[in-house]
């Protein structure tokens, strides 16, 4: 049958390849990295996709750029991540050659670059979504594909993504019903996508006669597990015969619901299959009303049949300078490292200075702790959120040197000590048109503001019909920042984000509530996913931080930053401070998002562009980040043009990335017409 879906894959558990109770969340390329709110709720992310080619080589176009960042939080929260291969390729699927050429002919090729992908990346697993295999030749080109990446990747989760057909010998031709549970871990059931065969596309009872279907059809056959069974949901549904409607946006007809996830997970623990999977994250409303339900259902589980409920581990960063070390029990913490402390837990560190050094002080969260420093111990005590703890040894009758960063080069932007226009608004240029509203309340101790992000528009809309609501403070040397650390209260979706002179930024998604806190390094900051090309962020180039809301459309934010301290920032001193304390910033003023008359018409891009401008190059990628097409073109009074090539789909969005010779650069999303 034919689909119009990608696939979930099944990931590694932190004690066995297989388990009960696995919440596996599908999290798309082309969308934002999943918040830490939903990696609270699942076990697993499956981030999709690599396209295989044909040679043996790995298309990585669709995978995205925020996937090592987000590895790493997610590991520090004790979810695993994997990679998805294949899912049904547009131009190719349900035959799929180019999957054929390179898991047979070319499997040596294909397994080596897959395995050196999966170790660069710190993964842990690798799905098979292959979209189809065709016959008997197929298929065992399918189970010997799978057995070779089992065989190199060692304690890795080898997992596949099969039909929501139910299975039968004849529809797994050859020795697949045999051969198969050997070499995977799991098998992800796509129960969704079945509306010519089933009451709606992901019908609950129908998913689970599918899911039992599978169980009685590999019983008795080597390596058969239940638990390696994985149910999958769906959170979209559907308008008409083939355009999907995401649960956020209404959900169409056949979305799944709070009540058929309860019945479908429910099910899948009753009978001990292996849990979940969702197609896919980014789909759910911003209550989490979806995947809530799910772990609901399983913490109703786990409180009302035994088990372990899942816990969230925390980060404790350890920095200090030379002259000692810190130790975790018997082994050296390096510097700069960060310890994993699972939620409620306690961690004593060791603080010893060497021969002729001396303990000069002892921070925790950033605050001197002199009890610390005259004990050479610290127990952060049941942990509920990332600290850190810093250090300074100092040479016996010296001035001590303190680590990254320098003394005194910490300041904190929500203290209410750098002016009345430290932070700025940052909204749309047209707010009356988006119907965004932003106010800072307070500049500091602590810094209050709340806005209401104008309604959605779809993702059918121009780019200046996005809403965009924000604070921003723009100033300082930014090249010797080492460490973020927020203390803050949110009631809606939030981002904190690094800006960069050369046009791009940075984000990492704040997780909501009351009291909370985080600890940031340049490694926690991703780019948009709609910002393609190959750039990176460099400190040296950040001008500013901001708070932004985040899809909260129509929704009040209202926003408290107790504490912003920013390690190694550097305010230019003014040459006269008066009063004294820290030095005036320069006024920022109200500050909008750039929009510099991007308009398309009549199949061109038509641009006004600064007056420094005499050429520059267009790039065009789609909402995936694939390049559609680049031109260089000349500027002439301001005004550019290009013309849209006849080959490119009408009515879609993309984005604009314009670069001028005079170092302008504007990212911008766009609907071609």
């Amino acid at each position: 049958m034919k689909k119009l879906l990608f696939v979930l894959v099944t990931l590694l558990l932190p004690t066995a390849l297989f388990a009960k109770g696995d919440i596996i969340g599908y999290a798309a390329g082309w969308t934002s990295q999943p918040s830490a709110a939903k990696l609270d709720k699942v076990t697993h992310v499956m981030v999709f996709q690599i396209l295989p080619q044909s040679n043996g080589s790995l298309n990585l176009e669709a995978v995205p750029n925020w996937l090592d960042g987000f590895v790493s939080t997610a590991h520090g929260k004790g979810v695993k991540v994997s990679i998805a291969v294949g899912g049904w390729m547009n131009n190719e699927s349900p035959q799929s050659p180019s999957y054929a050429s390179a898991a047979g002919a070319n499997r040596s090729t294909f397994v080596n670059n897959l395995t050196n992908f999966v170790n660069t990346h710190n993964l842990d697993g690798i799905d098979i979504d292959w979209e189809y295999p065709q016959g008997t030749t197929g298929w065992n080109n399918f189970i010997s594909l799978c057995s070779e990446l089992k065989a190199e990747l060692p304690g890795k989760r080898i997992s596949a993504a099969l039909s929501g057909e139910t299975p039968s010998n004849s529809s797994f031709p050859g020795n697949v019903r045999s051969g198969i549970w050997n070499v995977l871990d799991a098998i992800h059931i796509m129960a969704y996508d079945m509306q010519n065969e089933w009451p709606t596309h992901a019908d609950a009872t129908k998913a689970k006669q599918l899911i039992d279907a599978w169980a009685s059809w590999g019983n008795g056959q080597p390596g058969f597990n239940k638990e390696k069974l994985i149910l999958g949901t769906a959170f979209y549904g559907y308008n008409g015969p083939w355009s999907q409607v995401a649960y956020k946006d209404g959900g169409g007809t056949g979305c799944d619901s709070p009540t058929s996830l309860k019945t479908k997970f429910d099910h899948t623990w009753d009978n001990g299959y292996g849990g979940v999977m969702i197609w896919e994250l980014s789909q759910d409303d911003n209550n989490l009303t979806l995947l809530s339900a799910l772990y609901n259902a399983k913490t109703g589980k786990l409180n009302g049949g035994g088990g372990n409920p899942q816990v969230n581990n925390y980060n404790i960063s350890v920095t200090y300078n030379s002259g000692g070390t810190v130790k975790n029990g018997s082994s050296t913490v390096n510097s700069g490292s960060s310890i994993s402390v699972q939620s409620g837990n306690s961690l004593t560190l060791t603080i010893a200075a060497n021969s002729g050094y001396s303990i000069s002080d002892v921070k925790i969260n950033g605050t001197s702790n002199s009890a610390a420093k005259t004990s050479g111990t610290y127990t952060f005590s049941n942990v509920t959120q990332s600290q850190s703890i810093n250090v300074t040894f100092a040479q016996n009758g010296t001035t001590p040197t303190p680590p990254n960063p320098p003394a005194g080069a910490a300041p904190d932007l929500a203290d209410g000590s750098w002016g009345d226009d430290a932070w700025s608004r940052v909204t749309d240029e047209d707010e009356e048109k988006n119907g965004s509203t932003l106010t800072i309340t307070k500049q500091g101790n602590p810094l209050t503001a709340t806005w209401k992000l104008g309604s959605d528009p779809g993702d059918e809309a121009d780019d200046d019909e996005y809403p965009y609501a924000g604070i921003a403070f723009f100033d300082g040397d930014w090249s010797g920042v080492t460490q973020i650390e927020i203390k803050y209260s949110v009631n809606q979706p939030t981002y904190i984000a690094l800006n960069s002179k050369n046009g791009h930024e940075y984000y990492f998604e704040l997780e909501i509530g009351n009291g909370k806190s985080a600890t940031l390094t340049k490694d926690s900051f991703s780019k948009f996913s709609w910002d393609g090309g190959s750039h990176s962020l460099k400190m040296s180039e950040v001008e500013g931080i901001s708070l932004n809301a985040f899809e909260s459309y129509g929704q009040l934010t209202n926003l408290t930053v107790t504490s912003l301290i920013v390690r190694g920032l550097v305010i230019e001193d003014d040459p006269e401070p008066t009063p004294p304390g820290p030095s005036p910033i320069a006024q920022n003023k109200n500050k909008t998002v750039s929009n510099v008359g991007v308009s398309v018409m009549s199949s061109k891009i038509n641009m006004s562009l600064p007056a420094s401008a005499n050429s520059a190059n267009i790039v065009l990628f789609d909402v995936r980040g694939r390049i559609l097409f680049e031109r260089s073109v000349a500027v002439n009074a301001n005004f550019a043009s290009v013309a849209l090539p006849k080959s490119l789909l009408r009515n879609q969005a993309a984005i604009l990335q314009v670069k001028t010779n005079s170092g302008f650069n504007m990212t911008k999303r766009i609907l071609i017409k």
